[in-house]
Order: structure tokens, then sequence, then C-alpha cells
């Protein structure tokens, strides 16, 4: 096994002929994992952290990336409130290249002092591979649940899954498209990344917003969607949703992307003017429609399990956040105080608190 530590976005670009070689055999095949979505995270978040992207080759073959960085001393993934996903990617055959990252990582004791990972898929057998690698380099490691995100397996036809639909919802959905139809609105998918404009000034107008939190809420937001949505763009991957009212002028958003089958939506927003027509669910029907005529198989709602994505469907997929100490005196002793003393002190006084929290 070879490692090779990558510390900068141009090397981390160079890498992308083999990145796209190692997902066509990776065990976990997500979007979240293709250079086209951490490269454009890395140029919108990257700034202020050290990359440590660890490249793992068997015999020259890249069978392992780990897209890590180091921040004030936590060695962290490149993830952040904008990432529903994330995790190593790694061959489907590629046990041993979690296991030389484990090593690697050990070799690095002195340099971190916790490792922090989420939210990676809590099924996925890289997620075991992980904790089985790092408890045998001797550093300590616990998943904690992350979230529940609802998933909707897309059956052959928009009738179908409408069917399958809870009577109330069911008839609420039917209700608000035949109001928006007779109010003249209009849905439409576009692949282009020109698009975004559109919904970045819809999300002028949503809570998100306000909140800090939406598309365009702050200089980074906006480079890291306009980066992603021309790299989609790019791979014809991209899919917004637009709603428009009778004057033409877009009064909803969804941000999508399509990539195997799978579709997965990373934003949505409505302007709070157009609330009483229900815009966003008009919307979402409208998306799942065109996803469905495009053959998709599933359609991941990402996030948390909201009441208002649960009508849509009761499956959900967990995602678990994965810490780890250093294989040092100092280390074992933080992992026993966070993972051992804490619950138990927790329990012992009734607090209902079973795991850890935060970030301490």
């Amino acid at each position: 096994m070879q490692i090779d530590v990558i510390t900068s976005l141009p090397e981390a670009a160079a890498l992308c002929p083999e990145w796209d070689t190692l997902l066509a055999d990776a065990v976990e095949p997500s979007v979240f994992l293709t250079p086209e979505w951490l490269l454009a995270w890395w140029d919108a978040f990257g700034a202020g952290l050290d990359m440590h992207l660890i490249a793992v080759r068997d015999d020259h073959r890249l069978t392992g990336l780990f897209p890590l960085a180091f921040s004030e001393g936590v060695l962290r993934g490149w993830s952040n409130a904008y990432s529903d996903r994330f995790g190593p990617v790694v061959a489907a055959e590629g046990r041993e290249a979690v296991e030389a990252a484990a090593r690697h990582l050990a070799g690095l004791a002195g340099r971190w002092s916790r490792l922090d990972l989420m939210p990676v898929a809590a099924s996925s057998p890289v997620t075991g591979w992980l904790g089985s690698a790092l408890d045998a380099v001797g550093a300590g490691n616990r998943a904690t649940r992350w979230f529940r995100s609802p998933i909707i397996d897309l059956p052959a036809d928009g009738q179908t899954l409408r069917a399958g639909l809870g009577g109330s919802f069911r008839s609420t959905l039917l209700r608000k498209e035949k109001k928006a139809a007779a109010a003249g609105m209009m849905a439409e998918v576009r692949r282009d990344a020109a698009a975004l404009a559109e919904a970045f000034e819809v999300a002028t107008e949503t809570w998100a917003h306000r909140e800090g939190t939406g598309i365009g809420s702050t200089a980074a937001n906006r480079r890291f969607y306009e980066g992603l949505a021309t790299a989609a763009a790019d791979r014809d991957w991209l899919r917004i949703g637009l709603l428009r009212d009778g004057d033409g002028r877009a009064i909803a958003f969804e941000l999508n992307l399509l990539r195997d089958g799978a579709a997965v939506n990373l934003k949505l927003g409505y302007r709070e003017s157009a609330r009483e027509t229900s815009p966003g669910l008009v919307l979402r029907g409208r998306v799942i429609d065109a996803l469905i005529e495009e053959g998709a198989g599933t359609f991941d709602l990402l996030g948390r399990d909201e009441p208002y994505k649960l009508h849509w469907t009761e499956r959900t997929v967990e995602h678990v956040r994965v810490r780890a100490f250093p294989p040092t005196m100092a280390g074992r002793a933080r992992h026993l105080h966070r993972h051992r003393l804490r619950p138990a002190i927790g329990r012992m006084l009734g607090s209902g608190r079973t795991g850890p929290a935060g970030d301490g």
C-alpha cells in the first residue's frame, strides 16, 4: 500500500481521472463523494483549513480517498451544514485501504486531538471497516446517531406513487395542484447552470436567507452552489426545478442532482409572499413526476426526517457522526471521558443522556 497526501486544490483536481475510476467501483458511489461535489466544497469552504487528502494506492491503483483537513488540532472531514452526506471514497474490495489510512493517522497522533467525520452512512461497510481499523491502531472511536433522512423509492409512474400517499395528503396535493393550474402557474426543470440565477433571486425571499443558511446568504454559500452547479451541469447531473406564477416570475425553486438514477434534493425554497399557494408542495410534485419520467430510481430528500418530507415516504436512512481520539495517553483519557464517563454520569443523574453531545 502506498500513501500520498494531497495538500492543495490543484493537486486534488489532478486526481480527477483516477477519482472517477475509483468511484465506478466504490462501495458508496454517492454524488457527495465525487470530485465535482468535494472540490466545489473545498473551493468555497476550505479557507482556514489545512488540506490532508489521503490517497491510498495498491500496486499504483487508487483504492481509497480520505478527504480530511486539520482545523485547530481537529482532523475533520470535508463537510459542514451543507453536506448531508460524507465519507471516504473506497473501492468495493478496499478494506485494506481503510486499514492503511488508519495506520497513517496513528502515525500522526501528535498532530490531532480528535477525528470528526459526519454524516456518514450507518449501514455502509466502510463505516464498519473504519471503526475496526481505528480500534486496531488504538484510536478509541464511536459512531453516534446524527439523523435519519427520508428517501423515496420512485415507481414507474407518478400515478402509482400518488396512489401510495396518505389519503389526506394526496387530497391536499391534488387540490393545491388544481389551484396552481387555475392561477396559470407553470413548472419546469432546467439542466443549465444559468437557471441558478433565478433560484438565487427566489432564495432572497425565503426564511433560510434571513437565517443565513440559504444558497446565496453568504459569499461562501454562493460560491459553493455556483461552482457545484457549473460542474454538475457539465456532467448533466443538474436539475433545477422552477415554479412560475401567472406572470412568468419564478416563485419557488428546487436544487437537485441526478446521477446514475439516484436523485438528491440539496435545497428548496419559495417566496414568502406566495406562501398561501403552497408553491413548494406544488413544485415538489412536478419535480418528482419529471424524475420518474427520466427513469430515476430514488429521490433522497436529505436532511432530517421532518413531517413535510414523511408525507412522501416512510423509508429513512440513518447517518452517524464518527469521532475518534489518537492512540496517545491524552487521547485515551479523552475517549474514556467522553464515551464512558460522561454517558455513565448522565444515566446516573437521570438526564437521559446516553451518548456524547457537542464538540468539547
